[in-house]
């Protein structure tokens, strides 16, 4: 009953065991959870019997990546070896962590520099034949306006049409990934830009009947970034989120301080990630005649910023 509750929880900083210590960034302990005021779980623990708790953060750097709880039902007051050994096991599972998702970066970022390279020797070499056939269909288009409903090629050049811009869109994204080692970075507004993205997704998500919500609260700081890759990564994330929704839905984009990161927050009503996929692994994708660049490119994007996707 005690871990459903905690399950049920979302741990506000500040606000029980778990917020505190998010809040203090340290080791917490509760001699009695039955009577802690500020703990969300208190009637739970006294149902259960639950007396001493303490809990220590997984440190990843300077991030809180979890928090460890442990309980007794006993009203226990640990020594201070034993709370700094708990404090050094979070310190030492922290590094292990840390070693992880610096591995996985490293990984990901050999990765896109290999595919990058070819795709930059891709989109010269591709970019002025599609261009040609697409002048051409937009030609043939026009060629075409005086032929009857019957006519098969007025229906065979629209598949065309439709094929040559999928391509382009493709040829885009390869463009993209090769030039993501060059950053302008200039001091804006992220909601200004969040603005910007939602008018531009606007016409889309009315036809899919998507609401749009932006929260940004009022006085969020300007940051230091380059304004069209970030532009570019908020659109690739909202493009994915009325994707996931063409049944309707609400899509919001959110803004807050975080110590002292910017956050920005990308929500839908969709279905979700499938479980155990990793969207941001290069060339993943659930989308039908998608290419698996859209995300890595935004995570890369993140990255140069010294930020966390």
């Amino acid at each position: 009953p005690f871990r459903a509750a905690s399950e049920a929880v979302h741990f506000d900083y500040g606000v029980g065991l778990i917020g505190r210590v998010l809040t203090r960034r340290a080791l917490e302990l509760t001699a009695d959870l039955a009577r802690d005021e500020s703990g969300p779980r208190a009637q739970a623990a006294e149902k259960t019997g639950l007396k001493t708790g303490i809990a220590f953060p997984i440190l990843a750097g300077h991030d809180v990546v979890a928090v460890m709880e442990m309980f007794t039902s006993e009203t226990l007051t640990p020594e201070a070896p034993l709370l700094e050994a708990l404090s050094q096991i979070g310190i030492a599972l922290g590094r292990i962590v840390e070693r992880k998702l610096t591995d996985e970066r490293l990984r990901q970022n050999e990765l896109l520099a290999a595919v990058g390279s070819i795709a930059s020797k891709f989109a010269h070499d591709i970019g002025n034949p599609l261009n040609g056939i697409y002048t051409s269909t937009q030609l043939l288009d026009g060629a075409c306006k005086d032929a009857t409903d019957d006519d098969i090629i007025p229906a065979t050049l629209e598949g065309l049409k439709q094929e040559v811009d999928r391509l382009r869109s493709m040829l885009q994204e390869f463009r993209i990934l090769s030039g993501l080692t060059k950053f302008d970075f200039e001091l804006a507004d992220v909601s200004e830009i969040a603005h910007e993205v939602a008018n531009l997704e606007r016409a889309r998500c009315a036809r899919q009947a998507v609401t749009i919500e932006l929260d940004f609260p009022a006085g969020l700081p300007k940051v230091t970034l380059d304004r069209e890759k970030m532009k570019q990564a908020l659109l690739s994330l909202c493009e994915n989120a009325v994707d996931a929704m063409p049944g309707g839905g609400t899509l919001t984009i959110r803004g807050y301080k975080f110590w002292e990161a910017i956050c920005v927050e990308v929500h839908d009503t969709g279905p979700g990630v499938p479980e155990r996929m990793n969207v941001f692994e290069i060339f993943t994708t659930t989308k039908r005649g998608g290419t698996g660049l859209g995300l890595p490119i935004v995570q890369q994007i993140i990255v140069g910023h010294r930020g966390r996707a």
